[in-house]
């Protein structure tokens, strides 16, 4: 996950980059800018998922920052879930769940990854969630209770039973519910989409995703995947 630090004292920035990589953040891409005017211009470049930042800067304060990313659209009002947030609501179909940051999967056309929508209650589309082949199948066959080798075999061969994608979907609709808080908008997931099946709309949401958080989701006696939470 892409995230920005800003702050004109190089001591505080050393304190958050060390405080984020104490919180699991160790691996991901952490930028650094000293004042909120230059900020902007590296947001620009690079749309990092978080934004830190101090409050009172020379040549652009942490208050302008954060009303020129506004004006310019670049703010999101889609949260991005934690992994604590992410374990919570899929520990109950998945007793034992481990979730940890993971990293971005590949999402083409032979990937064997899904991706399901989730719309605002006007029908706006501004979320997806996104499962790997190894998530799809382990989190589908999870729930139908097969061998644990169909789900390999599933994972293998880029290809879900009708069973498994009905129970995938299930899971994704609980996903589209990890997007929202008591100050966002309400959601809900409308259709889902094996990768090779990708409409471009929808494609095109993806690549010009505001923000984007990946985690390793192992479901217990079936083993590692990946899931991701996207706004778009």
């Amino acid at each position: 996950m892409k995230t920005m630090n800003v702050d004109d004292s190089a001591a505080m920035r050393l304190v958050v980059k060390k405080t984020l990589r104490q919180a699991d953040f160790d691996g991901h891409e952490i930028s650094e800018a000293e004042d909120g005017a230059k900020a902007l211009a590296a947001i620009k470049g690079a749309s990092p998922v978080l934004v830190l930042s101090d409050w009172n800067m020379p040549n652009m304060t942490g208050i302008e920052l954060l009303e020129k990313l506004g004006a310019e659209g670049m703010a999101t009002y889609i949260p991005m879930p934690d992994p604590n947030e992410v374990r919570g609501p899929l520990d109950i179909p998945f007793d034992g769940l481990d979730v940890k940051p993971g990293k971005k999967f590949d999402f083409a056309p032979g990937s064997g990854a899904w991706a399901a929508v989730s719309e605002t209650d006007d029908g706006k589309p501004v979320a997806l969630c996104l499962a790997d082949a190894n998530f799809a199948a382990n989190a589908g066959a999870a729930l139908a209770m097969p061998p644990p080798a169909v789900a390999k075999d599933a994972a293998k061969t880029k290809d879900l039973t009708d069973v498994m994608a009905g129970n995938l979907a299930e899971i994704m609709n609980i996903c589209s519910r990890l997007l929202m808080t008591d100050t966002s908008p309400h959601l809900r997931l409308t259709k889902m989409y094996p990768a090779k099946s990708l409409e471009a709309p929808v494609q095109a949401a993806l690549s010009d995703a505001k923000g984007r958080i990946d985690f390793e989701v192992n479901v217990p006696k079936h083993g590692p995947g990946t899931l991701g939470a996207v706004s778009v």
